[in-house]
């Protein structure tokens, strides 16, 4: 376990790694369309999937960004936070989570993401940025798999015919999850 993680500070440090390659992918989740809005504890809610977003980027490699609306309206900027980990952003005052995922599409053009998320506007932008959608619901039982099992929450051994170019594209995403 020692040589992996060793591998893993060496690989994060070199500028054009290409993740993909080892299965490792970058995801950018839309937060509260995987939680939802109906806690009686926002804050614990939060708390505890940033937990579990942190035991699965460490299980399984993969660089993680949490996106939030805006944390108690009180900051005018969106806040950016690591925690366990994971790259956690609150959105400013006068934004949407939905707004900050499409900016960090935008900005990192020609890089692919997984997006979580399933929200018709995120999955268009997601695509438009050469990127693959992921529905909320299927992140979340492969990550719940994944933290209960020692194996790979999913074994696929090839892709299905008979697909569309983006069916095969979420197919190779989610064997990734």
């Amino acid at each position: 376990m020692g040589f992996i993680i060793c591998l893993e500070i060496r690989i994060s440090n070199l500028e054009f790694f290409d993740y993909r390659r080892f299965g490792i992918a970058e995801i950018i989740i839309d937060g509260y369309n995987v939680i939802g809005i109906f806690h009686k504890d926002m804050d614990k809610a939060r708390r505890e999937f940033i937990g579990q977003l942190s035991e699965y980027s460490k299980k399984r490699g993969h660089r993680i960004t949490v996106v939030f609306d805006g944390h108690g309206g009180i900051s005018k900027t969106d806040t950016v936070k690591k925690q366990g980990g994971i790259t956690v952003i609150y959105s400013a005052t006068h934004k949407r989570a939905d707004d900050v995922i499409k900016e960090i599409l935008l900005k990192q053009k020609g890089k692919s993401f997984i997006v979580v998320s399933s929200d018709k506007e995120i999955v268009r932008a997601a695509w438009a940025a050469s990127s693959v959608p992921v529905s909320s619901d299927d992140f979340y039982e492969r990550m719940e798999v994944a933290l209960s099992t020692d194996s790979k929450p999913y074994d696929f051994d090839k892709i299905p015919g008979g697909l569309s170019k983006k069916q095969k594209a979420i197919f190779r995403a989610l064997k990734k999850l």
